[in-house]
């Protein structure tokens, strides 16, 4: 399993989505690097409350990661095809062995009531119908680089992931 590491352009174009202050995946999020970019978004509306951009961000991911509950293993073995189940695809977006990079924005906006937080992550692969999330097995023994020093379990940050399908 690769190492996810920071990207500004994925973040450049995450960016962008977020600045327009309208929840939904966009459609222009690819790249000449990354033509097939995926996307995770997540929206968190308050009022009279306060939080550091840490703890919005912690709860986001963690709420995206909390999705490998529902998930099955014959799922993570294959992307089905005409998925109607619960919501797995920002967990699967996260843990996929096909991605290595990752780029977030995170941008509040007001309206009448509520504080908005709308926070966008563009990843270098989306969620491939038909191909497994992640090939199970030994850590690292997959990884051509070696094993990260800082992140044990996960490859070198050197590993070579295509991001094509």
């Amino acid at each position: 399993m690769p190492t996810l590491q920071w990207d500004a352009e994925l973040a450049t174009v995450a960016a962008t989505n977020a600045r327009r202050c309208i929840y939904g995946h966009d459609e222009c999020r690819s790249t000449v690097r990354f033509p097939y970019a995926g996307q995770n978004i997540g929206l968190f509306s308050y009022y009279a409350l306060t939080f550091t951009v840490t703890e919005l961000i912690t709860d986001f991911i963690n709420d995206w990661y909390s999705e490998y509950t529902l998930t099955t293993p014959a799922f993570l073995a294959k992307h089905p095809r005409g998925y109607h189940g619960p919501d797995i695809g920002h967990f699967t977006q996260i843990v996929s062995d096909r991605t290595n990079r990752i780029g977030c924005s995170l941008v509040t906006y007001y309206d009448t009531t509520w504080i908005n937080q709308y926070f966008v992550c563009n990843y270098a692969l989306i969620n491939l119908i038909g191909q497994p999330v992640y090939v199970a097995g030994i850590a690292c023994s997959k990884c051509t680089t070696g094993c990260s020093v800082k992140y044990p379990g996960l490859c070198n940050t050197n590993e070579i992931v295509i991001a094509k399908p």
